[in-house]
């Protein structure tokens, strides 16, 4: 069903138990466990698989005992379950499984040589680890419960608390660094515990004189929910600023204790319903004109009139839901007197959600559409802070004041709430749930008013839409034209033409030092890109990457650029820049697109090595006294001219360097006259050919031949 109890489907019919649904990471699928009843006197339950829509039940599992409990994996390839096993033996312990989605490969990952039951089991967030909770019966040196972990696959397992004490029920945190868990460490209560995936640092965060149960992480990892004594708690994450959040023992059930979901772009959507992730949308703007809301485009266009009223009747304090599916609105349509709306983007389905003495107003949305904070005089004629969800339902008084506290604003992540208080005109803030008030700011002057807070967006430092902090590119316009340079932080882009506009992306990467060639070593400091772009250029392309200042001026020298190419890094360096103020890049020229990298290039310790090769026009004659220069990168340079049949050759270079190595001619020109490479062996057939030169007699070759013959016989 809905989060809020409508359109409830059932997926499952046949009058068989079906316990422990859990949704696929993408939300299409819910893996659960089915009683069989296939095979009479076993009492056997086996994991299935449905679509959210109750499509394609699909059994993953077969074979007598109890197969339950099914997590999916954070990639949604696999299921974990615990199933029970060694039943002939007159036991049945559990044990952990897997089986992949489609059915296949059921593996066995745990074997304890003991009686134990393994349960609340769970991936880590990456999906490495497993964290699992184990009761070792008798056969531990006494009955106690313990936290272990292990590598997916079975290996590793690793016990992280103490036997000889009870200490179960993990639940990780959603980037799957800390757990928390019960335990008692000897005392007559239980308590809740934290600790690093690794068992290190077990700290005791509630340390009460009432038995705890069934800890979890809110989807932030900032808060701590859990019961005390059949009430429902929540404390930091560190254990501070514990609250009582209900007293009607609804937490008793341990499946409460769910993980939130993760919003990766930060829009207040999380992922599964997410349907428009990491994209720039069009936006519209809603406003009033102290009588009626309009809308229209952000660009202006589109103008809208939603509302249309009599003079008498006033539709201001107009504000989009985070989705941009409903606008709230103050109104006094109804008895003349303020109250809340809300309605369509198209001016539709307006729905009153207030409908009380005493003026609501001044309301917004929270970052997820789900709440609405809002100001009332329904008491004692004081505007006080109100909070109900997005359909008018369990509206709650915040602040219990003689003060008027006006103007609210959920903060961007929409766990505190911004407001003023009209005694002192400064800015406060809350819990969502109306407690703890602090002042924000320190300005002791009664004279300075603090009006309207308004919280910034995320900073959008490429102008795509989407903010710094979960945008995983950088986009940069790349316009048509010759000599286009386009620049992201840490790199640039050199288009020699560029004949059709369009977005030049670069994306951080982290390259694995098993992709460098041998003798390079990543520079841990500098940043690397893929880089791609839609524009339509032609190569040439320099590509440079910045070179951070914590970079030693000896090891910038030995810097090398290396471009993917299919599958494998070459370094195409073609030069350094350092502009004695602080900016140094090292500079590369390729013919395409893909990840650069920047990796140190030592010399090998041995030798020097030849590099050799001919010069010859284009039907293979050698061409003497054509100038050669071979250019190391620290300036050394070396000069020598070919052989009256065209032969050159440098011997006694080091090796384990870059280098460039150019021809030039008086009287001839040459294709690809500058040659970049690194001289890691000896070269031979480094050869350049003359470019035919169109404005000479066409050579005759028969005459060739004769004068070629002639001079053999003498």
């Amino acid at each position: 069903m809905k989060s809020d109890g409508t359109d409830r489907i059932q997926l499952t019919d046949l009058g068989l138990d079906s316990p422990g649904a859990r949704f696929s990471p993408n939300g299409t699928k819910i893996a659960f466990s089915r009683y069989d009843n296939s095979q009479p006197g076993v009492f056997t339950f086996n994991i299935f698989t449905i679509n959210i829509d109750g499509s394609e039940l699909t059994q993953l599992t077969a074979g007598i005992g109890r197969k339950e409990n099914p997590v999916f994996s954070p990639d949604g390839s696999k299921i974990l379950f615990t199933s029970s096993v060694d039943i002939g033996k007159g036991f049945s312990s559990y044990e952990l499984f897997t089986v992949n989605t489609d059915g296949t490969n059921e593996t066995r990952l745990t074997n304890t040589p003991v009686f134990q039951n393994v349960y609340n089991q769970a991936y880590t967030a990456d999906g490495s680890k497993i964290v699992f909770s184990t009761w070792c019966g008798g056969g531990c040196g006494g009955t106690s419960f313990v936290i272990e972990t292990m590598n997916s696959d079975g290996t590793g397992r690793t016990v992280l608390t103490n036997p000889t004490v009870s200490s179960h029920n993990p639940r990780l945190n959603t980037t799957g660094t800390k757990i928390v868990f019960v335990g008692n460490a000897g005392t007559d209560f239980l308590e809740i515990y934290s600790m690093n995936l690794d068992g290190s640092e077990i700290t005791n965060l509630s340390a009460s004189a009432e038995n705890e149960f069934f800890p979890f992480y809110t989807a932030d990892g900032e808060s701590i929910i859990f019961q005390r004594a059949g009430n429902m708690m929540k404390m930091d994450a560190n254990g501070m600023n514990v609250v009582q959040l209900r007293d009607d023992y609804l937490t008793t059930n341990s499946n409460v204790a769910t993980s939130g979901l993760i919003d990766s772009d930060g829009d207040g959507i999380a992922n599964p319903c997410d349907n428009c992730p990491n994209n720039a949308n069009p936006f519209r703007v809603v406003f009033d004109t102290y009588l009626d809301v309009w809308s229209m485009w952000g660009d202006g266009t589109g103008l809208t009139r939603l509302t249309n009223n009599a003079t008498s009747v006033i539709d201001i304090e107009a504000s989009f839901n985070a989705a941009g599916t409903k606008i709230l609105f103050t109104s006094n349509r109804f008895n003349n007197r303020q109250e809340l709306y809300t309605m369509d983007p198209d001016g539709s389905n307006v729905t009153r959600l207030t409908n009380i003495a005493g003026g609501n107003s001044s309301s917004s949305f929270n970052h997820d559409g789900s709440k609405i904070v809002f100001i009332s005089r329904r008491s004692n004629n004081r505007e006080n802070l109100y909070v109900m969800n997005a359909d008018g339902t369990d509206q709650r008084r915040l602040t219990n004041t003689d003060e008027n506290e006006v103007e609210p604003t959920f903060t961007p992540d929409g766990r505190n709430i911004a407001f003023i208080n009209a005694n002192d005109n400064k800015i406060y803030i809350m819990n969502i749930d109306g407690t703890n008030i602090r002042r924000l700011s320190s300005n002791p002057s009664v004279n300075l008013y603090e009006n309207k807070p308004s919280f910034a967006p995320q900073t959008d430092s490429d102008g795509d839409g989407i903010g710094d902090a979960c945008d995983e590119m950088f986009d940069v316009n790349t316009p048509a034209g010759d000599n286009v340079a386009v620049a992201a932080p840490s790199a640039n882009v050199a288009f020699s033409s560029v004949s059709q506009a369009g977005v030049t992306s670069f994306t951080p990467i982290t390259p694995d030092q098993e992709q460098m060639p041998q003798g390079y070593t990543l520079c841990p400091e500098c940043q690397a890109y893929e880089i791609t772009t839609t524009a339509v250029y032609t190569p040439p392309i320099e590509v440079c990457l910045d070179v951070p200042g914590t970079v030693p001026a000896q090891t910038f020298l030995t810097l090398q650029l290396l471009h993917g190419e299919n599958g494998v890094f070459v370094d195409r360096t073609t030069r350094r820049f350092d502009d004695g103020l602080g900016y140094r890049s090292v500079c590369g020229s390729v013919d395409s697109l893909s990840p650069f990298a920047l990796a140190e290039y030592l010399a090998p310790s041995s030798s020097n090595v030849a590099i050799s090769g001919r010069v010859t026009n284009s039907i293979g004659y050698g061409i003497r006294n054509a100038r050669l220069t071979l250019t190391a990168l620290d300036g050394t340079r070396r000069t020598v001219s070919s052989s009256a049949f065209g032969y050159y050759s440098f011997k006694d270079v080091q090796s384990g360097r870059t280098y460039v190595l150019e021809i030039a001619s008086k009287t001839h020109s040459f294709s690809n006259p500058t040659r970049t490479f690194v001289l890691n062996d000896a070269i031979s057939g480094m050869d350049f050919v003359e470019l035919p030169n169109l404005t000479k007699p066409a050579f005759n070759s028969s005459k060739a031949d004769v004068l070629l013959s002639a001079y053999m016989l003498r």
